[in-house]
């Protein structure tokens, strides 16, 4: 996977890959970066525990790799904020 982060006007037409894409939301960046909306949680494999986020937002639920490309967008926004 290759996360792309860019501006999309409103109008613009999302062409999908039926075949490899389930379902397409928006989420506003607001709601990423407010870490009120961030939920920790741990599941056991095997005898591994794994931490991850997730994110609730209606119906859906955020997580897995794109939780976590989400949030290391937050953490790259944070720190280019915090040395401007």
């Amino acid at each position: 996977m290759t996360p792309v982060v860019g501006f999309v006007k409103p109008e613009y037409e999302l062409r999908i890959a039926r075949a490899e894409v389930h379902d397409v939301f928006e989420v506003p960046l607001d709601f990423i970066l407010d870490a009120a909306n961030h939920k920790s949680r741990q599941r056991k494999i095997g005898g591994l525990t794994i931490d991850f986020t997730i994110f609730h937002t209606g119906e859906r639920n955020i997580w897995g790799a794109t939780a976590g490309m989400l949030m290391t967008l937050r953490r790259l926004l944070q720190t280019r904020t915090a040395h401007t």
